[in-house]
């Protein structure tokens, strides 16, 4: 405060000019300068005034040329200023910009009085300068905690923005406690949280809605300590929510299924989810989502292919997994994205189950998408793997983007390319190769086993929205009945009030 009030009163901060009152000497000097600017403006005036009445210049002119005063005339009519100095000439020739004698000492006068001006300004800068620097531990201190505030405003913006909810810390996963509480039973727990770039790109296309105090309500979410502003009956359907549960002691999740079916973007949301937290920041999802601290985020998604390292799709692939297997750590996760494609299949097998053989006992937790069904068979040897697939509804030939934990998904190439518009000869024959390589019986059974599957699942969604709703029934009768029960006990003390006779009812 010392030295801002210094600066204040040294500098007038709105039109970024020293005041007269900063020092002693530049008041003394500006005071000088102004009379001598006074004598000097005068003189010139007198003298061109005299230069118009003589024909010397169609009105009187006073400037200023190469930082001196000086009067514009003819140059045919330069004799009237005998012995006057030429300071510059006009374009045309024309006309000349002379200083007259008289004007020559205030001149010189003016000349000094502004060098002293500047070196007086220069001192007074210099001298705030140093106060500064001798304050610089003072002012850094001061910016980290503007941009302590400025950071925490903007993810409290962002947290409202997309209606985030607060996440929690779980632990690493080593100490899991088993309980019959799902908080605790899951070392990831995130509730239909939705991809928060793509929910960033969809609120920008929505249009802003501005409300007045009478038509807004504004309520303080329980848990998370933030205002939030109502403008919308309901969450955005798009990007699909999603659930993540990982639980407590896995090392390795495979997630199988169709393609552009979201195994990717599901796996993108988990890794930004991941750094979100590590930002403090709120994540668009629902309750509290639990995840470990990751001290690393390593991701080897999409195609890494260079012309210009004369890397191919594969060698790309290997080489970033390379890096990774390198920085990895036991609290880091591990993303891939189609492990071992772009080589032979069962030499893709074979180098993906040994790279996550050998990162089960070296990381927190890795996430890998693939469609090699041998990679989900890990899971039967090893508790530490689990599996997850993409949802695929048979009826549509449409996925549904909902993650099925602890199910091995298909592919389902043949029936999207059939949905896209492939031709039937191209598909029956495929069929036929499948056939040949998977046997007629286990290719039927598994899909019997799934569609079994996804019915049995419709079917208890089903029993469950329809017992929370008798639920709510009874609940409502039971307070209308309480209600009602009230009133009763209420008229009947009422009556025996009035009546003023001893009663047991009464006395109870």
């Amino acid at each position: 405060m010392e030295l801002e009030q210094k600066i204040e009163f040294c500098i007038d901060c709105n039109f970024s000019i020293i005041l007269d009152r900063a020092s002693e000497d530049l008041e003394i000097i500006r005071s000088e300068r102004k009379r001598n600017m006074e004598n000097l403006e005068s003189l010139l005036k007198k003298v061109s005034a005299k230069i118009f009445q003589s024909g010397g210049i169609d009105r009187p002119l006073v400037t200023k040329r190469r930082s001196r005063m000086c009067v514009g005339i003819r140059a045919s009519h330069r004799s009237l200023l005998p012995e006057g100095v030429i300071l510059n000439v006009s374009s045309s020739g024309a006309t000349y910009f002379m200083e007259p004698k008289e004007a020559v000492d205030l001149n010189n006068m003016e000349v000094r009085l502004s060098n002293s001006e500047k070196i007086e300004e220069q001192a007074i800068l210099s001298l705030l300068t140093s106060e500064i620097v001798e304050s610089e531990t003072e002012i850094i201190y001061l910016l980290d905690k503007v941009l302590e505030l400025d950071l925490a405003f903007a993810r409290a913006t962002h947290a409202q923005w997309i209606n985030g909810v607060c996440p929690v810390l779980s632990s690493d996963g080593s100490d899991c406690i088993q309980s019959d509480r799902t908080d605790y039973s899951f070392s990831v727990d995130i509730e239909t949280i939705q991809h928060p770039l793509l929910l960033e790109a969809s609120l920008k296309r929505q249009p802003v809605l501005v409300a007045s105090k009478s038509e807004s309500s504004f309520s303080l979410e329980e848990g998370n300590g933030m205002m939030s502003a109502e403008i919308s009956s309901g969450a955005s359907d798009f990007p699909v929510p999603i659930d993540i549960k990982i639980g407590c002691g896995t090392k390795v999740v495979v997630i199988s299924g169709p393609n552009t079916g979201g195994k990717t973007a599901s796996m993108k949301t988990l890794g930004l989810a991941s750094v979100m937290l590590k930002a403090g920041m709120y994540l668009p999802a629902r309750n509290h989502p639990r995840l470990p601290w990751f001290d690393l985020i390593l991701a080897d998604i999409g195609d890494s292919q260079s012309l210009e390292q004369s890397l191919s799709t594969f060698s790309g692939h290997i080489l970033r997994l390379c890096k990774i297997l390198e920085v990895a750590s036991e609290k880091s996760l591990v993303l891939i994205d189609e492990i071992g494609s772009g080589t032979d299949p069962s030499e893709g097998v074979a180098l993906s189950s040994s790279i996550l053989q050998y990162l089960k006992d070296r990381i927190n937790l890795a996430v890998v998408t693939t469609h090699y069904a041998d990679l989900t068979r890990l899971k039967e040897k090893d508790t530490r793997f689990e599996n997850a697939a993409m949802e695929f509804s048979l009826e549509t030939l449409q996925p549904t983007y909902q993650i099925l934990w602890g199910t091995m998904g298909e592919s389902n190439a043949l029936s999207i390319a059939k949905s896209i518009g492939f031709d039937e000869k191209i598909i029956t024959c495929a069929q036929t190769w499948v056939e040949k390589l998977m046997p007629e019986k286990l290719q039927k059974r598994k899909g019997l086993l799934y569609q079994s599957l996804m019915e049995e699942r419709n079917r208890l969604e089903t029993q469950a929205r329809r017992a929370a709703s008798l639920h709510s029934e009874i609940m409502d009768l039971y307070h209308e009945w309480r209600s009602m029960m009230r009133q009763q006990i209420l008229i009947c003390v009422r009556q025996l009030l009035r009546q003023k006779k001893p009663n047991r009812l009464y006395m109870n």
